[in-house]
């Protein structure tokens, strides 16, 4: 089989899923956001429930391309065991790992959905607060103004608001809990200008500097909400959910490459060879060139690793056949590439009391221990 094709093959397919996924949440988001404006940004009951079906179609996809990857695995390679029955046992592989923080793929689903829900509603509060924050904003103004409405005077208002009064709607779109005071500042610096204005004018412009300061403060009040909502789903929840997905098809795959060829007998392991995308040093790079006597970064069949050891991980597997001078022996680990991406307290403790690195690595779960699990093995 021809590794090297295939594996172009789904790197073509996940590119082209991630960007559905992109462009479907994208259209999701602008006629939510349509929905939730005309509900005045209030999270009713319909719109969470349109919410709540949305994540649910998502992960119903999500399982239907991971089945998608394994379909064309199998009718791509060479398989003894009947399709229905290596998709459902690779997929139950996929759907039914459980992770550190013991949640499968469904349940971790779930969690993500939950949280989606619940940041949701807590972007929106804060957008009422700081609707709230406008409307005082709006009262104060005008309180100022209406004490020396007696008097007249001058304001030029010309196509848009005077700069003192800009400060204060540029610190609006910003409001939030860091910048209250620079909020409070402009409103205060404002008040003091309009206090001091020339006292030419009728009081016809008081109001209309009211009214148009409404407008641009409530239009911004608005504005202010919806681009936190789209931030919240867009660039927080959607990179989130596209990360589960090629993470879970890329192990689909992984584990294809792996059923395709463990029971032939020409087969003696697995080369973990570095992707093109592979930004830094991780461990990919300790996998890469590991040798067991069989070659650099050629893993024996019952050591290879069966998942992908990070997130957006597209490194991939070769069979390798045997070969005459294949022996098997312990692995011998890159030191100096395992210092490049160890935690800075193992790094001090290797350059400065000159430590074993590999004191430090647990090869069986390919990570290093922490502080705890170094205190433990004392």
């Amino acid at each position: 089989m021809d590794w090297e094709k295939l594996r172009s093959l789904f790197i073509n397919y996940l590119k082209e899923h991630l960007t559905d996924i992109e462009k479907g949440f994208d259209e999701f988001i602008e006629r939510f956001l349509r929905q939730l404006a005309s509900e005045g940004f209030t999270l009713t009951p319909e719109l969470e429930q349109k919410l709540t079906d949305y994540i649910q179609s998502l992960h119903q996809s999500l399982y239907s391309e991971i089945y998608s990857i394994l379909e064309i695995a199998y009718h791509k390679g060479k398989f003894t065991l009947p399709k229905d029955e290596f998709i459902l046992e690779l997929a139950g592989q996929v759907i039914d790992y459980i992770y550190p923080d013991g949640l499968n793929l469904s349940q971790r689903l779930w969690k993500w959905g939950d949280e989606t829900a619940r940041g949701l509603k807590e972007v929106l509060r804060r957008g009422a607060l700081q609707a709230v924050s406008v409307q005082k904003l709006r009262y104060e103004l005008q309180y100022a103004l209406e004490r020396i409405t007696n008097e007249q005077f001058r304001i030029e208002l010309a196509e848009n608001l005077p700069k003192y009064l800009q400060n204060v709607v540029n610190q609006a779109k910003l409001l939030g809990p860091e910048n209250r005071a620079f909020f409070e500042k402009e409103v205060s610096r404002a008040i003091k200008k309009i206090e001091k204005l020339k006292q030419t004018e009728s009081i016809a412009n008081a109001k209309q500097l009211i009214k148009e300061l409404d407008k641009a403060l409530m239009e911004q009040s608005d504005e202010m909400i919806e681009r936190a909502v789209r931030w919240w789903l867009y660039n927080r929840q959607l990179m989130r959910f596209k990360t589960i997905a090629q993470t879970e098809l890329a192990n689909a795959f992984h584990l294809a490459q792996i059923r395709a060829t463990e029971e032939d007998s020409d087969v003696v392991g697995y080369q973990w060879r570095l992707s093109a995308s592979h930004p830094r040093t991780d461990i990919c790079d300790v996998y890469a060139t590991i040798n067991y006597g069989l070659g650099k970064g050629i893993f024996p069949k019952d050591k290879v690793p069966r998942r992908k050891p990070h997130p957006h991980c597209l490194c991939y597997l070769i069979p390798i056949t045997r070969r005459k001078h294949h022996r098997e022996k312990e692995p011998e680990i890159d030191r100096e590439v395992l210092l490049k991406f160890a935690p800075k307290w193992i790094q001090r403790l290797v350059k400065e009391e000159g430590r074993d690195i590999l004191e430090f690595w647990d090869m069986e779960k390919g990570k290093f221990l922490t502080r705890d699990e170094m205190d433990n093995t004392i």
